[in-house]
């Protein structure tokens, strides 16, 4: 039925049955730099230890790291607007030995979710957050403002993401969010923003995305935060409402972070973080730029995603705040819950971004849900697959929340 794709998949196939046997029990990631050679994304390799069969959870469930106060001291002075800029790709990673068209639409109610629905709202930011920060970082108020009267061709972006050369058999669409308009300074879109981050073993600096969960915690996915055979990743900072380099209610350090278990091993259906901003200028994150609501156990084919990033590709190169619009889905027949997918081709950059239902612009309650997040792609096709938002989910975010 897709010739194209077909062929695709078996040429992709062949290509990881010979990593397989080369390189047995890894999966891959893409390259930090993320250069291209001969026009073929390069792996990073990640280890994962542990059976094919699903991973025990503990009652808690939970890896945490606890950030020494020299790390935050650290981590704020590392990052300038020049590191934030020069920050390389480390996300979008790609599962080894699975073939993308084995996960084909299913629209299926057969399958339940498992677990009880559970529903939580979100909360706008303080009616006086724009107006203190427009003090306190006038200079990136200024440059911003300066960009939305030049509009998107001037702030080096298009009108619109061009469509990539993938294939997708799931309709969507993408569109540019904050290049021309002031929704970097409006709920939901500010409570989003970048991750910047170190590896150990890794020069340089790392990006992925991020948003506001509740009033001090953040959801990104747990590869931004942990790398499998690697560890912890330090020197992290929050930058909500980034655009083209400008930090508008400034960075925002960690002082603690944490990822499912299974993630310490590597299972991509685990692939979830949350990390806990240490307060700013005496409020805590949310306050600034206010959290979104969450959702949990609900069933994906009724549901119209809203997923948020900030990409390396579709001329954006990080600057500015994209969105992938799809209502179909596919399932990704991993260790655990099935991650799910839809149509999208944001590539890496975008991994921690959110998936909101119910969206809807400008409102806080019971509306904007975060119910999944950006985790990984498979190469030539254009899906954007998410952990099941279920119980798992919810235990971190339960974690988050006391804080």
């Amino acid at each position: 039925m897709y010739p194209r794709v077909k062929q695709l998949s078996i040429q992709v196939g062949l290509v990881f049955l010979i990593l397989a046997l080369i390189l047995p029990g890894s999966l891959s990631a893409q390259d930090a730099s993320g250069q291209e050679d001969n026009g073929q994304k390069s792996f990073l390799p990640i280890t994962r230890s542990g059976s094919d069969s699903v991973p025990d959870l503990t009652p808690d469930g939970i890896a945490v790291r606890i950030v020494p106060v020299e790390e935050q001291v650290q981590a704020k002075q590392y990052w300038t607007r020049d590191k934030y800029e020069s920050a390389q790709l480390y996300d979008m990673s790609l599962p080894a030995n699975r073939d993308a068209t084995q996960a084909m639409p299913n629209d299926s109610v057969d399958e339940a979710p498992v677990g009880e629905p559970s529903i939580f709202s979100g909360g706008l930011p303080n009616e006086n957050a724009n107006e203190i920060a427009r003090q306190l970082y006038a200079d990136q108020w200024r440059q911003i403002e300066a960009l939305d009267q030049l509009g998107p061709t001037a702030a080096n972006a298009t009108n619109a993401p061009n469509l990539s050369d993938s294939i997708s058999y799931l309709p969507y669409t993408s569109y540019y969010v904050n290049t021309s308009a002031n929704t970097w300074q409006d709920y939901p879109w500010q409570t989003m923003g970048r991750l910047f981050f170190q590896i150990p073993g890794m020069s340089g600096g790392y990006t992925c995305s991020a948003s506001v969960a509740y009033r001090r915690s953040l959801w990104t996915a747990g590869h931004c935060l942990y790398t499998p055979g690697r560890g912890w990743h330090y020197n992290v900072v929050f930058v909500p409402a980034y655009r083209n380099g400008n930090a508008p209610y400034g960075s925002f350090t960690m002082q603690e972070y944490a990822v499912l278990n299974p993630w310490i091993d590597g299972y991509f259906a685990y692939d979830i973080g949350t990390a806990i901003a240490k307060d700013q200028n005496g409020h805590p994150v949310g306050w600034w730029v206010g959290h979104l609501g969450a959702a949990f156990n609900i069933a994906p084919w009724r549901l119209l995603y809203h997923s948020f990033g900030y990409p390396y590709n579709l001329d954006n190169d990080y600057n500015y705040l994209i969105a992938c619009v799809g209502g179909r889905w596919v399932r990704d027949d991993e260790v655990g819950p099935d991650p799910v997918a839809i149509g999208c081709d944001m590539k890496g950059g975008s991994s921690g971004g959110p998936w909101l239902i119910e969206y809807a612009p400008f409102e806080g309650g019971s509306v904007n849900y975060a119910n999944g997040l950006n985790s990984y792609g498979y190469n030539g096709v254009d899906l954007m697959y998410s952990p099941y938002f279920g119980d798992n989910a919810k235990r971190i975010y339960d974690w988050g929340k006391q804080y």
